[in-house]
């Protein structure tokens, strides 16, 4: 199913590879009535998505982990990556597991969201998610984040989650907890009837704190300053 021309509106192409076919076709359907995005392509495996994206050059493309087929979500992602440097990859499935975000390299979590199908409440939250892939930026949902801090408290897997960063504020930890979910600084700021100027100060003492280079271009700030925090004391303050 591909779609018949541009949307009124939209910022950004998107496919979805997606083997239930049903569901695909009411994300599809969702995405459309948003007005943001123009749905180009339906796939259900990674095979043929491989095959057939490169050419469509989609700004976003959201995938289940398992497909029909050999490939799944994670290795077409990085697949389309090796094409498409640039393309957003949000993972969107029922099978999402903390190790999933550790198995790939900080520097390749550069515009990759995971979330879950089982948790998500509204299509605004798949929108978020592609718009900060798109802008090279990382959102995860908020099940995951709160997984993720409860195996560092439980003292998890060895080397996976450890303290490396000194403690935010309590207003920080509220802060990082949207930029974490894909939030710009308009939507904290809204979120948490500030401006938008006390956000960026906020996030500008958070990279410090968090010993993230906000001008080192290898990295995306943003992106290192979630997995910084995430691997830090203090997480898991829900505003």
């Amino acid at each position: 199913m591909t779609s018949t021309g541009p949307v009124a509106g939209t910022s950004g192409r998107v496919a979805i590879v997606e083997d239930e076919t049903l569901f695909s076709g009411l994300l599809h359907s969702a995405l459309d009535r948003l007005n943001l995005f123009e749905v180009v392509a339906c796939i259900p495996d990674g095979d043929t998505a491989l095959h057939i994206l490169p050419d469509l050059a989609p700004d976003a493309v959201v995938v289940d982990i398992f497909l029909n087929g050999a490939m799944t979500g994670l290795d077409l992602g990085v697949a389309l990556r090796e094409v498409l440097p640039k393309v957003g990859i949000v993972v969107l499935s029922s099978h999402l597991d903390p190790a999933l975000l550790y198995a790939l390299r900080p520097e390749s979590c550069i515009g990759w969201s995971f979330l879950d199908k089982r948790t998500i409440s509204n299509i605004e939250v798949v929108a978020r998610a592609i718009g900060a892939s798109v802008s090279g930026d990382i959102a995860l949902d908020e099940s995951l984040i709160m997984d993720i801090a409860g195996a560092r408290n439980a003292g998890g897997p060895a080397g996976s989650i450890h303290s490396s960063a000194a403690p935010l504020t309590a207003r920080q930890e509220e802060i990082m907890f949207l930029v974490a979910q894909g939030y710009t600084n308009a939507g904290i700021a809204k979120r948490l009837w500030l401006s938008e100027r006390t956000v960026e100060h906020h996030i500008a003492d958070i990279y410090m704190r968090l010993g993230v280079d906000s001008v080192d271009t290898e990295y995306h700030p943003r992106v290192m300053a979630v997995l910084n925090w995430l691997k830090s004391d203090g997480v898991g303050v829900e505003p």
